[in-house]
C-alpha cells in the first residue's frame, strides 16, 4: 500500500469513528476490523482516557501508567497483570478481573469495585476513599498507605486474605502502643504461653517467632519464605492472634510502668 493510499484508509477510519453512534471503545475497535485482543499489552501510557468505556475489554499486561481513566466503564474488564500506577481512575468496574494488576499509587476514589477479582494486586498507597470493595476477591492483594482504609476495613480485608504492607512510620500501629522494649520484653517472656501457637504445621511459626521479626522490621515476604508458608496465610494468622492477644499485651506494659512508677 503506497503512503497515499495508507492516507485514505486512515481518513476513513476516522470518519468511521466519527459516525459512530457508540462511545464503546471495543465496539469501536470492531467497527475498524480490530480484535479486542491487540489491547493486551498495548502502551497506553499518559493517554487521556476519561469517560471511555472499556467493558469486556481485554487490556491485560497493558501499560496505564499515568492515564486518566476518570469515569470510564471497566465493567468485565480484563486488567490481569496491568499497570495503573500513578493513574488517575475514577470508574464503574463491577466484576471487573484485575487480578495482579499493579495499581500502586493509583487514585481509586469513589471506584465501584464490587465483586472484582483484585487477588493479587499491588494496591499500596492507592487512594480508596469513598471506594466499593463490597463483595471483592482480595486474597493475597496488597495493600499500604491507603487514603480511605478505615481499621474495620483493614481488619475485614485482611480476613479476606489482603496483606497489609506497613511503612515503617506504620509499624508502631501494627501493636496497641508503639514499638517499645516493653512489648519486645513480654514476647520473649511470653508470660502465659500465649505466644507458643502455631501457624500450619510449622512448631516454629509461632506467634511470637513471627511477631518478633515484624518488631525487627522483617517484610511479610522474608518471613514467608523462612518459614515456607504464604504471605497471605502468615498475616491472616499474624492478625487473627493480634487482635486476642493486644489487649493482653496492653495490660502487662500498663502494670510495668505502673511497676516503674511505684
Amino acid at each position: 500500500m503506497t503512503e497515499e493510499e495508507s492516507l485514505e484508509a486512515l481518513q476513513a477510519d476516522i470518519q468511521k469513528i466519527i459516525e459512530a453512534k457508540t462511545d464503546d471503545f471495543v465496539e469501536l475497535g470492531n467497527l475498524l476490523g480490530l480484535d479486542p485482543k491487540d489491547l493486551a499489552g498495548a502502551d497506553l501510557s499518559g493517554t487521556d482516557l476519561r469517560g471511555a468505556i472499556f467493558s469486556r475489554a481485554i487490556l491485560g499486561g497493558a501499560n496505564l501508567r499515568g492515564a486518566d481513566l476518570s469515569h470510564a466503564n471497566l465493567r468485565g474488564a480484563d486488567l490481569r497483570g496491568a499497570n495503573l500506577s500513578g493513574g488517575r481512575i475514577r470508574l464503574i468496574s463491577a466484576g471487573a478481573d484485575l487480578n495482579r494488576a499493579k495499581l500502586r499509587g493509583a487514585n481509586l476514589r469513589g471506584a465501584d469495585l464490587s465483586g472484582a477479582n483484585l487477588g493479587g494486586a499491588n494496591l499500596r498507597g492507592a487512594d480508596l476513599r469513598g471506594a466499593n470493595l463490597r463483595g471483592a476477591a482480595v486474597t493475597s492483594a496488597r495493600f499500604g498507605d491507603n487514603k480511605g482504609i478505615t481499621q474495620g476495613m483493614k481488619q475485614d480485608l485482611i480476613e479476606q486474605g489482603a496483606i497489609f504492607e506497613d511503612s515503617p512510620g506504620e509499624r508502631s500501629s501494627t501493636f496497641s502502643s508503639a514499638l517499645s522494649e516493653q512489648v519486645r520484653q513480654y514476647l520473649e517472656r511470653d508470660p502465659k504461653g500465649l505466644g507458643q501457637v502455631y501457624c500450619r504445621s510449622n512448631p516454629q511459626a509461632t506467634f511470637q517467632a513471627i511477631a518478633l521479626k515484624r518488631l525487627d522490621g522483617e517484610s511479610w515476604q522474608q518471613i514467608s519464605d523462612y518459614f515456607g508458608i504464604p504471605v497471605a496465610t502468615l498475616s491472616r494468622f499474624f492478625q487473627h492472634h493480634l487482635k486476642r492477644l493486644s489487649p493482653k499485651i496492653k495490660r502487662y506494659i500498663q502494670g510495668e510502668l505502673a511497676k516503674k512508677e511505684d
